[in-house]
């Protein structure tokens, strides 16, 4: 089988790192991505080891970033988590998902969704139906005030931001032209360039004399708050680390633009019917996901509701109750390779695996190696990771014996 770059390949003997993506062919080797592996570098493969996927089409793989080469290897731009893992991370915070009580927030409690509504709701009420072009054409010292007070009720907006964008909205003449073409976009059936790019020229047109108003933040909050289940809102930093960890060619510019803009919403789309199964509502259940998936509330310090040890330990007892101790020799060898890419300087090792001359150890003593390199992986902030990769390990890479039989010595 011939292979290219950009063909869709399958490992038999890997089944549980999904199809993979051709990056570069170098003779009768293959430099893959797989979907399921959380892996920033691209694998070297035999090519004789691969097969055609059957399926040419996957939504993750179709809009992988540009591959940097370093030191003959093929990286990734960021280090990448898998679907699994980002929703692992998500319902860390939230078990029951987006209807966690802790999600939807209330009055007192802002949540992820409550304070977002609650502005929508005020959009719909004061400017939904008809409303916004009535006062665009009648009365737009009254369009201003209500949208400024539609964006006033949530804080995705720096005071800065908030201020500057206030400010730049008493020039009647920038204020009609931006709602003009925001009236258009809302309005339209098709989000498309022809709607969205006049938008955004009106958006980077607006007066800036308290400071920068073209800026992502002021140009896709109101649409975001107006059709939550059409728009999304994108906070650069935020928005760029998602697409960085799930691997995502976001194709960023500084200023508002129609490429990047479509690719939010396609990230969005797909996503959105990923997650389908956990019954997003609209597009602010999948932004705040992205925000606390990739690294949002773990960057401001909030602690999950289950606790890395927590689930070191539920892990341990897992595999413990199935009979399996450790990973057997070679995958263990990779294990242990995966716990090195997070080594704070040389002389910081993970506890070495119990293989080779090891290997006669007892189930016992494997297992307990294997309790204290998921500690270190603690230390290390790569639980999620290390996890990751056992998680997908099938039975016969395990080394397992009946319970009661552990603690014997193999040689």
């Amino acid at each position: 089988m011939e292979l290219r770059v950009g063909t869709l390949v399958v490992q038999a003997t890997r089944p549980e790192w999904g199809p993979g993506k051709v990056v570069k062919v170098d003779g009768n080797r293959a430099y893959v991505v797989w979907r399921d592996l959380p892996d920033r570098k691209a694998k070297t493969m035999v090519t004789s080891s691969l097969q055609r996927a059957p399926d040419q089409e996957d939504d993750i793989l179709d809009n992988l970033p540009p591959l940097v080469e370093k030191d003959g290897k093929l990286l990734l731009p960021k280090a990448r988590i898998t679907f699994k893992q980002a929703v692992d991370t998500f319902l860390g915070y939230f078990p029951q998902g987006f209807y966690d009580l802790g999600f939807i927030g209330n009055s007192k409690k802002k949540g992820e969704r409550f304070y977002k509504v609650a502005a929508h709701e005020y959009y719909a009420a004061n400017l939904g139906g008809g409303r916004f072009r009535e006062l665009l054409e009648n009365d737009l010292a009254s369009l201003v005030q209500e949208v400024d007070r539609c964006v006033g009720k949530v804080n995705m907006l720096h005071m800065t931001e908030a201020a500057a964008f206030r400010d730049a909205l008493r020039d009647d003449g920038a204020a009609r032209a931006l709602f003009v073409t925001l009236a258009d976009i809302l309005d339209t059936e098709e989000i498309s360039e022809a709607v969205v790019a006049p938008y955004f020229e009106a958006v980077c047109s607006l007066p800036a004399e308290r400071g920068p108003v073209a800026k992502w933040t002021v140009a896709t909050i109101i649409p975001f708050l107006a059709q939550p289940s059409r728009h999304m809102f994108l906070k650069p930093e935020v928005t760029k680390k998602a697409a960085d960890s799930l691997g995502f060619e976001l194709n960023y510019r500084t200023e508002p633009n129609w490429l990047t803009y479509r690719s939010l919403l396609r990230m969005a789309d797909i996503y959105g019917q990923k997650l389908a199964y956990l019954k997003p509502r609209d597009l602010i259940d999948v932004q705040s996901f992205f925000y606390v998936a990739c690294g949002g509330y773990k960057s401001l310090g909030v602690k999950s509701s289950k606790s890395d040890e927590a689930r070191r330990k539920e892990f341990l007892g897992k595999i413990e109750k199935e009979g399996r101790s450790s990973p057997a020799g070679l995958q263990w060898a990779k294990f242990t390779e995966l716990l090195y890419e997070s080594r704070s300087g040389e002389s910081d090792r993970p506890p070495v695996p119990l293989i080779l001359a090891a290997s006669s150890e007892s189930n016992q003593s494997k297992h307990e190696r294997l309790s204290e390199q998921l500690s270190w992986a603690i230390r290390r902030g790569c639980l999620d990771a290390a996890l990751a990769f056992l998680e997908k390990l099938p039975d016969e890479n395990w080394n397992q014996g009946s319970r009661e039989d552990w603690n014997k010595d193999w040689f």
